[in-house]
C-alpha cells in the first residue's frame, strides 16, 4: 500500500563532494570579432573581383576587336582565374583566422578553421607578440591582433584573435605591448 504522505523530488542535479570526478575543460571561447573581420573582408574582396570580371567581360565583348566572340574560351578562362583568385583569397583571409581558443591546464588550445586543434605551452616558453593592430570599424565592431605564437619546439603560427580574448598568462605579453 502506497503511503499517503507527498514526497518532493528535487530538480536539481545532484551535487558530487567526490575528489575523484575531474573538473570540467573550459569550453572554446569564440573568435567573434575576427570571424566577423574576415568575413567582411573576404565579401569586399569578392565584390571587387566580380566587379573587375564583369568590366573586363564587357569589354572583352564590346571592344573594337571583341576577343571573346572570336574565341569562347576568352570568358570560361576569366572566369576560371576568378574563381582562382577567390579561392586563393578565402584560403588566406579565413587561415589565419580561428575559430575559438581555450586556455586549460596551463596550455593555449587554438581551433584553427579546418578544425585542427594546436597546443601552445603558457609563456615564456611560447614567445608572443603582435605583428599588427587592427582597430574597430567598417569590418569589425571591436578591435583585433595579428598575433604570432612562437612555441619553443615547431614553427611559428600568426593568428588574427579578438583583443582580450587571451586568458591568463597568454594575456600579459599582449596588454604590455600596448602603445
Amino acid at each position: 500500500m502506497a503511503s499517503p504522505r507527498p514526497v518532493r523530488i528535487s530538480r536539481r542535479p545532484p551535487v558530487s563532494t567526490s575528489p575523484s570526478r575531474p573538473a570540467a575543460r573550459p569550453a572554446f571561447v569564440p573568435n567573434l570579432a575576427a570571424i566577423g573581420r574576415a568575413r567582411r573582408l573576404f565579401s569586399l574582396y569578392a565584390i571587387a573581383l566580380g566587379a573587375i570580371l564583369a568590366i573586363t567581360l564587357a569589354l572583352s565583348f564590346t571592344g573594337p576587336a571583341p576577343a571573346a566572340q572570336a574565341d569562347p574560351l576568352v570568358p570560361v578562362g576569366l572566369a576560371m582565374l576568378t574563381l582562382a583568385l577567390a579561392a586563393v583569397g578565402l584560403v588566406l583571409t579565413f587561415g589565419r583566422t580561428p575559430s575559438g581558443v581555450r586556455f586549460a591546464d596551463e596550455e593555449l588550445w587554438v581551433r584553427e578553421r579546418s578544425g585542427k586543434i594546436r597546443r601552445f605551452p603558457a609563456p615564456p616558453a611560447t614567445r608572443m607578440s603582435v605583428e599588427e593592430r587592427y582597430p574597430s570599424g567598417f569590418l569589425t565592431a571591436s578591435p583585433t591582433h595579428l598575433v604570432r605564437l612562437a612555441p619553443p619546439n615547431g614553427r611559428a603560427r600568426r593568428y588574427v584573435l579578438e583583443v582580450g580574448i587571451l586568458p591568463g598568462p597568454f594575456a600579459t605579453p599582449l596588454d604590455r605591448e600596448r602603445p
